[in-house]
């Protein structure tokens, strides 16, 4: 479970206004994706992306804990470097477990230093190739899962434009003052 709730963490108040706009979206994403016809605009079935991003020392993870706990939600905390796997497909089925179990657990994914994974795809390079059918991977389980996940960094620009697609909230999370 997540040890920080929101009422804990001290943010300014645009970004604690923003943060309570993305709880109350995630109460009430049937209503709002279906009701309301927002799954109109949206790529795939309503996985719902958040992008924290800035400086380190900001609170950016914090703030994702917060976020799982306002939902009542436990909180995986994925990384890059532990879905790798040297085997070519093994990095795609770790992914697309990790998508599954959040789901059926009711759990918030938090990828924490997000760029490597979510950095635009290249046309050239040793491990180019397998690098990219990961990051596709990816983007196709965005599109088909319902799953909340929270991504962080520090090099929001190096994220692929198709990445920055599939996210609804972009957040700047500033220095505390």
């Amino acid at each position: 479970l997540p040890e920080w709730n929101l009422e804990q963490i001290v943010l300014p108040e645009n970004i604690r206004e923003q943060v309570s706009d993305i709880v109350a979206f995630c109460k009430n994403k049937e209503r709002i994706i279906q009701d309301w016809e927002l799954y109109r605009f949206m790529k795939g079935k309503g996985c719902i992306g958040i992008n924290l991003w800035g400086i380190p020392g900001t609170g950016k993870s914090i703030a994702a804990e917060a976020i799982a706990s306002e939902l009542g939600m436990k909180l995986i905390q994925a990384s890059y470097s532990t879905l790798m796997d040297s085997l070519q497909g093994n990095t795609e089925k770790n992914i697309t477990a990790l998508f599954e179990t959040a789901v059926k657990e009711n759990c918030v994914i938090l990828f924490d230093e997000a760029d490597g994974l979510l950095s635009a795809r290249k046309t050239s390079g040793a491990n180019s190739d397998s690098a990219n059918l990961i990051k596709s991977h990816l983007l196709n389980i965005l599109d088909r899962s319902t799953a909340i996940v929270v991504f962080t960094t520090n090099f929001f620009k190096s994220y692929d434009r198709a990445f920055v697609r599939r996210i609804l909230w972009n957040i700047e999370v500033p220095a505390p003052g």
